[in-house]
């Protein structure tokens, strides 16, 4: 196993993805969806797979499934973030909440850093 720079890049991004999916699923939310943490555990899972052999294209399956765990988050996202405006929810957004978002964008975005790596070597 050759630790290259696509080796070093995808291990960070399959722990961040490892732990944006364990954050979001203990987040205190209105609602979790459970397709946002299947998606970040399938990305985690592949990723693993990319590291110990590597095949043609695999690279950009993390990132579409983790993109794809975004496009999902964002109407979520928009409504905790109204409930907290309209008074519903008065106790407004917690820090797991947070901290379960900015992981999920860095998931995506260390996703992406690999899947240009990979494109380099």
């Amino acid at each position: 196993m050759k630790k290259n720079a696509f080796f070093v890049a995808e291990l960070v991004s399959v722990i961040v993805l490892i732990a944006s999916a364990v954050v979001y699923a203990m987040a205190d939310a209105r609602e979790n969806s459970p397709l946002i943490i299947g998606l970040l555990a399938v990305a985690a899972v592949v990723g693993v797979v990319l590291l110990v052999k590597h095949f043609p294209y695999g690279e950009y399956i993390p990132f579409v499934l983790s993109l794809i765990s975004v496009v999902v988050f964002i109407p979520l996202a928009f409504d905790e973030i109204g409930d907290v405006l309209s008074k519903i929810n008065m106790n407004g957004l917690s820090a797991s909440w947070i901290a379960s978002a900015v992981l999920i964008v860095l998931s995506m975005v260390c996703t992406g850093v690999s899947t240009t790596v990979a494109a380099k070597d």
